[in-house]
């Protein structure tokens, strides 16, 4: 049963990742090199038109080149704007200058649901003015129930990208992945090449994407994929600066088929003589935050504890029930990776000291 899981995963449905920083520093750099082994396509935010301003974005060229995967182009609009053919064929002409072959140009515009004629109508010029660049457009899932309008607006295309993330303050995630199987099974119907979008960012009001549903949506999908479903992209590439979004790891588990699951660890360091450091870490690929005590035990006859202390939002005390032992008490969030100093302890003699820590 495992060989015929890691066959299906291999060989089905290709996973492509959304670059939307505007800023392309050194942390977007190492995630495209890092991840690109592992993920099918790019899809970088080049342009984002919002009224009368357009912010270019200029990418790492020479890494894009470097990993040989293809190249999407997106361009971002907002409802008040409207993407020209000469900001369009521009931005094709440099990506080209700079040795990419496009693989795509990607229209992200969320139009009105009464409106996707009108919006049909301003694509079309676009689709002919960068022909033969496969031309693509993201699409919402309230769009496909305007059955006629929409099969003429994707008609005008050479494929959609279905998005079934979105910040909905009355759910505590960023997917319903029940809504996400509905709306994919509706997409499937109308005869066209689809990828679904899904998410790997979190909100500061406290929504997430939970990689635990999200890993079983991909599991059902590429086992048993709907018609013109071509593939997933997944909003956005983890870097190592963006703490609102998963980890690789997490990513990577849920694109191998696997459930992220976190393990938390705890190592002492000594770092003086008498002077004990307590660290938590994960070393598991999922975020991990749960209620978390860590005991720590030395042996009586060789140190006496003169005194200690716990950080990071964790609290401690001396065990009444053993004589050399301490608990660190805290509800930690640790990424995948990720180490944490959660306290110390100083004892009275100055040599070594022999600690074990145990995570209850």
């Amino acid at each position: 049963m495992h060989l015929l899981v890691a066959v299906l995963f291999a060989t089905a449905l290709p996973h492509q990742a959304y670059i939307w920083q505007h800023n392309w520093d050194d942390a977007v750099t190492r995630a495209v090199t890092n991840t690109a082994p592992t993920l099918d396509r790019f899809v970088f935010l080049n342009a984002e038109v919002s009224g009368e301003r357009t912010v270019t974005i200029t990418p790492d060229y020479a890494a894009l080149r470097a990993t040989g995967k293809s190249i999407g182009l997106a361009l971002r609009a907002n409802a008040s704007a409207t993407i020209t053919v000469t900001l369009a064929t521009n931005i094709l002409a440099a990506a080209r200058a700079h040795g990419l072959t496009p693989a795509e140009l990607q229209i992200d515009f969320d139009s009105p649901e009464s409106k996707l004629d009108t919006y049909r109508k301003w694509l079309a010029p676009l689709r002919d003015a960068i022909a033969p660049t496969p031309f693509t457009i993201t699409v919402l899932p309230c769009w496909l129930r305007h059955e006629t309008e929409f099969r003429r607006l994707v008609a005008a295309t050479d494929g959609f990208v279905l998005q079934v993330h979105s910040i909905d303050a009355n759910t505590r995630t960023l997917c319903d992945t029940d809504a996400a199987r509905r709306a994919i099974a509706q997409a499937s119907r109308f005869g066209k090449p689809f990828r679904v979008a899904l998410p790997t960012y979190g909100h500061p009001i406290g929504l997430h994407a939970d990689p635990i549903a999200l890993a079983a949506l991909v599991r059902d999908l590429t086992t048993a994929p709907p018609t013109n479903l071509t593939g997933f992209i997944w909003y956005r590439l983890p870097t190592d600066n963006d703490k609102l979004n998963w980890r690789w790891p997490t990513l990577a588990a849920v694109i191998a088929g696997r459930t992220p699951q976190p393990s938390l660890a705890a190592e002492t360091r000594q770092t003086q003589p008498s002077l004990v450091e307590i660290d938590l870490l994960n070393r598991g690929d999922a975020d991990a935050f749960t209620k978390t005590t860590v005991v720590v035990r030395w042996r009586a006859r060789d140190a006496a504890l003169l005194a200690c202390d716990a950080l990071a939002g964790f609290d401690t005390n001396v065990s009444v029930n053993e004589t050399n032992a301490t608990r660190f008490l805290g509800n930690p969030r640790l990424a995948p990776g990720q180490r944490r100093n959660i306290g110390w302890l100083r004892f009275r003699d100055n040599k070594e000291i022999v600690c074990e820590t145990q995570i209850e």
